[in-house]
């Protein structure tokens, strides 16, 4: 019975997407009663899989008026990010563990390993928030079968595609919105055309384009080279070659043009920026044929970022290039079957990838903070969900982890090379303690989990001279060993329905993490010999506590958000400076008119942190509220309107180089029209 429900719930997955359609709010999906499938490759609601696990769906990402990646995933406990005002590019960080691919991204599966050297967090992405039907982050080592790296966690992004414009009759679709916030005098405009294939699939043509100015933050203060210019382009086609089958080829690339530089004084550049993902994936899920419930993709990921000097020292109008290539594939299977009276949910895959970085830059050192080179990575793993009783299930994973990174010392021109390989297991035990009661929907979970992270090739590779005023050198290191997270997390999950009132739900889930990485790698600088290298640190440990739930009784909503942690160097005995500041983030909201109206408020509550290293900046503590509206004039035609940082508070998020957004006020208007 629990194959076969399992089966029909990941071909509801597919059913579902093709009868979603822009227009009005209609049933409302209740937080964390979202599908994913990213911390088991099996699909689960969000509030049933056992790990800390959140998501952000279309409907909420268009609420939120999110004009960029970091407005979606701050929101969620444990997670943040890394932010320049003069980059549009987004840094994860999840849990206090970000850079070189500690924080899998994803895009439709494809892999982001996009790294520049710089003041900056060591590891970003590009992408559009407008183009995004599905964002779920799964924190911690949990997540290992998804890939290798995975020590901090998954963020995967999942585009729209026809049918999220298409309804059931309709053989075209078109799409339009716009809109616009103050603060930076943006502008925002997203146009998309939907065409069914008859019963053989669809097509899907979107274009976004974005224009922002200079923000100002809470003080009047203008932040320099803070704007950017931003045009996207998604193009998919989803195939049904069976019922059974799924075939999707899709392209998305995002072209970017802003300035860096934090003031009129530093040295500045002109950048453009052009990120493309090609990603072609196949999916067999046939109820009759238990045993094959089969996922395959192949990927092609490109970041090319060119920057040329135009302001205060060196040489003007010289370029330098960054360039890296990720191909990719992944594959996997999912049996159900039942030996000895227990049912079984088996699932084998495997996935590789390769890194290939050159970075040109003639008359600087670019190529030597961000050396090229070539990595490549692969991998396999067995995971058996099984439940032993009414009141126990277990999940047992085991994987295995590979790595081959090869380079030249630019100093010396000597060859480096380096190699690994890792078993990492896992395992997960469920309990249900109050089956057949009123409480039967507490979960209680426990794991522990391992992960392996593989070098990066700057992290071997770096050389060269820092430049003046602060002269040291970056010397190598062939000889580092790959981080290994060993994490012991539990939790419980909650959902009851009709609590309080008929119809209302309530969604819990609550859980405390340690993660234990062992040669951990960070940079460490020798002021004697003035030299700085990236080494193995004996032991990093990081633990806390997250919670997130919502309690929905249809009219009104009030739904939570947020956690506690710490981070330590074992070592050296200070805290880790990746550790984000304590937040909780609460909304409150209200629906109206058969739901076609819906209001609220969300208020961002962040502590200060103060428990950094030497040489890290202490950020103070604030609170931020932000107003949200919307009016779904039909089904087709939708009026929201927003307020962010309504009492204009000047702050700075901890790592952040520059102030945030003052007070800013979004508006936006999106039509649809179907026919047939």
């Amino acid at each position: 019975m629990s194959g076969t429900a399992l089966m029909a719930l990941a071909l509801g997955v597919e059913a579902a997407a093709e009868d979603q359609g822009e227009g009005g709010k209609g049933d409302r999906e209740v937080l964390l009663d979202t599908v994913t499938v990213s911390a088991t490759k099996t699909p689960e609601k969000a509030v049933d899989v056992k790990a800390g696990v959140s998501t952000a769906t279309r409907e909420e990402i268009d609420e939120r008026q999110a004009w960029d990646i970091s407005e979606i995933l701050n929101q969620m406990p444990g997670v943040y990010t890394d932010n320049n005002a003069d980059d549009p590019a987004t840094a994860i960080n999840i849990r206090g563990l970000q850079d070189f691919g500690r924080v899998v991204v994803t895009i439709d599966g494809a892999r982001q390993n996009f790294q520049r050297s710089g003041h900056n967090a060591n590891g970003a992405f590009y992408l559009e928030p407008e183009v995004l039907k599905l964002v779920t982050v799964t924190r911690g080592p949990v997540a290992n079968i998804y890939g290798s790296g995975a020590i901090g966690g998954v963020a995967a992004f999942e585009t729209v595609g026809a049918f999220d414009f298409l309804r059931d009759g309709e053989d075209y679709a078109v799409y339009e919105k716009i809109g616009y916030s103050s603060n930076d005098d943006g502008f925002l405009t997203n146009t998309a055309g939907a065409a069914r294939l008859g019963e053989y699939g669809g097509l899907l043509a979107n274009v976004i384009y974005r224009d922002e100015n200079e923000y100002t933050d809470g003080a009047g203060n203008e932040i320099y080279n803070s704007g950017s210019e931003i045009l996207s382009g998604l193009v998919k086609a989803t195939i049904f070659p069976s019922t059974y089958e799924t075939v999707t080829v899709s392209y998305l690339v995002n072209d970017e043009d802003y300035d860096s530089g934090t003031s009129k004084t530093a040295t500045q550049y002109s950048n453009h920026v052009l990120a493309d993902t090609t990603v072609a994936r196949y999916q067999r899920a046939n109820p009759d044929e238990p045993l094959v419930n089969l996922n395959a993709s192949i990927y092609l990921t490109g970041t090319r970022a060119e920057q040329t000097k135009y302001c205060c020292t060196g040489l003007l109008g010289v370029s330098r290039t960054f360039d890296i290539d990720t191909a990719g594939t992944d594959i996997w299977n999912t049996s159900l079957f039942a030996t000895g009276g227990f049912n079984h949910t088996l699932t084998i895959g495997g996935d590789a990838f390769e890194d290939r970085v050159n970075v040109e830059d003639e008359f600087g050192t670019a190529d030597l903070f961000t050396p090229g080179g070539k990595r490549a990575v692969y991998g396999a793993f067995i995971q058996d969900q099984v439940p032993l009783s009414a009141y126990f299930d277990v999940i047992g994973a085991l994987r295995f982890d590979g790595y081959e990174l090869n380079g030249t010392d630019k100093e010396t021109g000597k060859p480096i090379e380096s190699d690994g390989q890792r078993l990492s297991p896992k395992i997960t035990l469920g309990v249900n303690p109050f089956v057949d009661t009123r409480f039967a929907g507490i979960t209680l979970y426990g794991t522990y989990a391992e992960a392996y992270r593989a070098p990066a090739i700057t992290e071997t590779l770096i050389s060269g001279f820092h430049p003046p005023p602060a002269t040291f050198e970056f010397l190598p290191n062939p000889n580092l060993k790959p981080e290994v997270g060993h994490d012991l997390e539990g939790g419980v999950n909650m959902k009851h329905d009709s609590l309080l009132i008929e119809g209302d739900a309530l969604r819990l889930k609550g859980g405390y993490f340690h993660n234990r990485v062992t040669d951990y790698i960070g940079g460490v600088y020798n002021p004697i010999l003035r030299v700085y290298q990236y080494e193995n640190i004996a032991e990093v440990v990081l633990h806390g506590f997250e919670i997130e739930g919502v309690y929905d009784a249809g009219f009104a909503f009030i739904a939570i958000g947020g956690q506690t942690m710490e981070g330590n160097d074992e070592t050296s005995d200070e805290p880790l400076g990746t550790v984000p500041a304590d937040k909780l983030v609460t909304t409150v909201g209200f629906r109206a008119f058969e739901n076609s109206f819906e209001a609220g408020m969300q208020w961002l509550a962040t502590a200060a942190q103060n428990d950094v290293p030497e040489g890290f900046e202490k950020s103070k503590s604030y609170n931020i509220f932000n107003l949200f509206s919307s009016y779904a004039v039909n089904e087709d035609v939708i009026v929201r309107f927003n307020i962010d940082n309504l009492f204009d508070t000047n702050y700075r998020p901890y790592l952040d180089l520059q102030n945030a957004e003052g007070f800013t006020a979004k508006v936006s208007l999106a039509m649809r029209l179907g026919g047939s």
